[in-house]
C-alpha cells in the first residue's frame, strides 16, 4: 500500500498486466483503490494479482507490502509432497515457525480464493502456496524483499543438499529459536534496509531508467 497521489487515502500498487519485466519502471505502476478500480496510472490489473493482494491487505493491516513470486527453488520445494522448509541452514532459521503452507491449490481468480489464502497466511510472514509460488507480507518493502531473498537462498541450499541423497542434519530447536528471535529483533529492523538499498544501487547502475 502507498499514499495516493491525490492525497486522499491509499492505493495498492501493481504492475500493469502485459508488460515484460524489462519494461517495468516506477512510473508505469498502476494504483487501485479499495474497490479494486484503477485510479492511478494507465493499464489493466491482472485478475489473480487483485484477488490475492487485495484480500491479504484487508486481512493484515500490519502488512503494507505484500509480494508474490515464483522464485525457482522455493517454488520447487512447494511442489513436493512435503513442502516444508527444513531447518538445515542458518538462512532457514530466520523463518522458524514463521511460514504458513497452503496445500490446497486453487486458481486465484476470485475474492473468495484470496480470502482463503489470507486465512492460510494468518499471522505468519510467509505463505508457501504449494504448486504455485511464494508470498510474503511485511510492514516495509525492504523487509519483504529481504525475506524473499533469504527464503530463496535457504530453499536453494536445501535443494542442493537433498540432491546428495543423504540424510540432512537438522538444527536443534533451541538454536532455531535463538536465531529466529535475533533475525526479528535485530536483522530485519536494521539490515533489511541496508540490504535493499545496496540492491537498489546495483540496479540503478545497471538500469538507470528504472526509477523514471
Amino acid at each position: 500500500m502507498a499514499p495516493a497521489a491525490s492525497g486522499n487515502g491509499n492505493v495498492m500498487l501493481l504492475i500493469p498486466y502485459g508488460l515484460h519485466w524489462s519494461e517495468v519502471t516506477a512510473s508505469c505502476l498502476i494504483g487501485l483503490d479499495e474497490n479494486c478500480r484503477v485510479v492511478e496510472g494507465e493499464g489493466e490489473a491482472e485478475l489473480s494479482a487483485i484477488c490475492i493482494h487485495t484480500e491479504i491487505h484487508r486481512a493484515r493491516a500490519d502488512a503494507d507490502c505484500v509480494l508474490h513470486v515464483h522464485s525457482p527453488y522455493s517454488t520447487a520445494i512447494g511442489m513436493l509432497k512435503d513442502a516444508r522448509l527444513l531447518m538445515v541452514h542458518q538462512n532457514s532459521l530466520r523463518f522458524y515457525r514463521n511460514v504458513a503452507y497452503d496445500v490446497d491449490y486453487s486458481l486465484p481468480d476470485s475474492v473468495q480464493e484470496g480470502g482463503r489464502l489470507a486465512a492460510c497466511l494468518a499471522d505468519k510472514q510467509l505463505l508457501v502456496m504449494c504448486n504455485h509460488g511464494l508470498l510474503v507480507a511485511m510492514p516495509t518493502i525492504a523487509q519483504a524483499f529481504d525475506h524473499l531473498y533469504y527464503y530463496e537462498k535457504a530453499s536453494q541450499f536445501q535443494v542442493l543438499a537433498m540432491s546428495c541423497s543423504r540424510e540432512l542434519k537438522v538444527v536443534a530447536d533451541d538454536v532455531c529459536e535463538s536465531v529466529y528471535k535475533d533475525s526479528q529483533e535485530r536483522l530485519l529492523p536494521t539490515y533489511a534496509d541496508m540490504h535493499f538499498s545496496a540492491w537498489k544501487r546495483v540496479l540503478m547502475k545497471r538500469y538507470p531508467d528504472l526509477a523514471e
